[in-house]
């Protein structure tokens, strides 16, 4: 560890920065390779190999001016490396908070060094403190009381990160340092990590008016397995196989996660169905046109189940009309008259339909939008594509049942959930 002057520890920071960047350099040129990936998998390194690199500092040093202007710098490279690949440009303050959050409250991962740095410094202390006293009480170096101990400069430094700690997250339980001596507190800086995570979460999401598309959206983000396109490792990128997402869906997936306008929305300001484009792209999400990014979600996870099943070694058909299995139709729709998935488990029949449901609308457009987007700022993620599965449900279940299929509705959102 870089123990000696501030001068001395500020060189070596910023030493330490300067390695860090020929990674982040290096990700954003493997970003614009040709490979179909190559976007997926920059991402991903640049959340496990670059975001995390100076996090390891921080638990052997205290949260100095120098350290924290030091993990300051390293936040914004990352976030330039971020917007390099991901082509988005400079992002607005909402998207940059979002993007520092956790995958599991709807953010991308890339947490904020600086914001956490007081925490893994006292996670490291929580950890080896007691094991130091532990070890080395009673030798003629070491000092005799736990008090004097408590004096130790780097254990004054954790009392202090813990003071600022608490300042930050009132809410948190933060043990004071004298009580790591006798018990470790494992898992500390996870704990607090987290503590913070939630309370930037909980900043962001108030940060947006009530009963906005934003709130709506942010929500549906941090929804159940909403974000798992992010952790997702790119396999085989050809084929019917294929298991990445190539450069520009994952660029648009980005930005519709992210609230930015949507890359398609540039190209007309009218659909073909001849309602009016906004720029946030939410018709594409809501047209029943056959072009529409609606259609193309459905039948892009239509034919990931069915490769799932045939990888498995279930016979699968697809768009199977109801009639033919003696099922009577729901209604006189077109769209009502098959069912998208038939298999058989066991001897057991099971049928299985496919919804994409968006949660989001056009901000203000009309009383119905914003009635939406009212009642789904105010709803956990995931509870739009909960009611889809209700709806379908209540419109095939019954009916399925009653001929001895077992029916399964397989609905998502447009964020992922």
């Amino acid at each position: 560890a870089p123990i000696g002057t501030p001068a001395f520890e500020d060189r070596t920071l910023q030493a330490i920065v300067a390695g860090h960047q020929r990674l982040l350099d290096a990700l954003v040129a493997f970003s614009s390779d040709s490979w179909d990936f190559a976007v997926q998998g920059a991402n991903l390194l640049l959340r496990y190999c670059g975001s995390p690199r100076l996090l390891y500092w921080c638990r052997l040093l205290a949260p100095s001016p120098s350290l924290l202007a030091t993990a300051r710098a390293h936040d914004d490279a990352k976030m330039a490396a971020f917007e390099r690949i991901s082509r988005a440009g400079a992002l607005p303050l909402s998207a940059r908070r979002q993007v520092q959050l956790p995958i599991r409250l709807g953010g991308f991962g890339l947490v904020s060094t600086a914001r956490v740095a007081s925490a893994a410094y006292l996670g490291s202390v929580a950890a080896t403190v007691g094991d130091v006293w532990d070890r080395f009480r009673g030798h003629s170096w070491m000092l005799g009381t736990e008090a004097a101990l408590l004096a130790l400069p780097w254990l004054a430094q954790a009392a202090s990160a813990r003071t600022d700690l608490l300042v930050s997250i009132p809410s948190a339980a933060v043990p004071p340092v004298s009580q790591f001596i006798a018990r470790p507190h494992a898992r500390l800086q996870q704990r607090l990590s987290e503590a913070l995570a939630k309370q930037d979460f909980t900043v962001l999401l108030e940060s947006f008016p009530v009963g906005s598309r934003e709130r709506a959206r942010l929500l549906a983000c941090q929804g159940p397995l909403s974000s798992g396109w992010l952790s997702a490792i790119p396999g085989q990128s050809s084929g019917v196989n294929r298991k990445c997402l190539n450069s520009f869906a994952y660029r648009m997936a980005t930005a519709v996660t992210l609230g930015l306008p949507f890359p398609l929305a540039n190209l007309s300001s009218t659909c073909t169905c001849g309602a009016a484009i906004d720029a946030l792209g939410d018709h594409f999400f809501l047209c029943h046109q056959a072009t529409a990014e609606r259609v193309f979600k459905h039948n892009t996870l239509l034919d990931v189940f069915k490769s799932i099943l045939a990888e498995v070694g279930i016979p699968v058909v697809a768009e199977v009309p109801l009639r033919s299995l003696g099922i009577t139709p729901p209604d006189s729709d077109p769209n009502s008259q098959r069912m998208d998935l038939f298999f058989t488990v066991d001897g057991e029949g099971i049928l299985a339909d496919v919804t994409v449901r968006h949660p989001c609308r056009p901000d203000n457009s009309t009383p119905h939008h914003r009635s939406v987007n009212r009642t789904n700022g105010r709803l956990p993620g995931g509870a739009v594509a909960a009611s889809g599965e209700r709806e379908k449900e209540r419109k095939y279940g019954a009916n399925c049942r009653q001929q001895g299929y077992t029916f399964i509705p397989l609905a998502a959102e447009t964020f992922g959930c």
